[in-house]
């Protein structure tokens, strides 16, 4: 017998579901994601348009902030 995707059966079929620690706030961390993910968009414009570099530094520089701070403030007790 041949495996196909209608008799494929995964090993993680009979895996319970588990809640990780961002389940909670999981739509805001999405929210989060997609912001920065709009920035790294600007920056990839500014970059094609040949933008003055210290204009594109700045713009990097405000998105790992952004990505750090979203990181941090929601783990710092779970890394204490």
């Amino acid at each position: 017998m041949s495996i196909t995707a209608e008799n494929f059966i995964s090993p993680l079929d009979d895996v319970t579901p588990v809640d990780h620690g961002y389940t909670p706030e999981k739509e805001a961390y999405l929210r989060r994601l997609k912001r920065i993910e709009g920035q790294v968009d600007g920056i990839a414009r500014m970059v094609e348009k040949d933008k003055y570099c210290i204009d594109i530094r700045t713009q990097v520089s405000a998105m790992q902030s952004r990505a750090r701070r979203s990181w941090n403030r929601d783990h710092a007790v779970t890394l204490q």
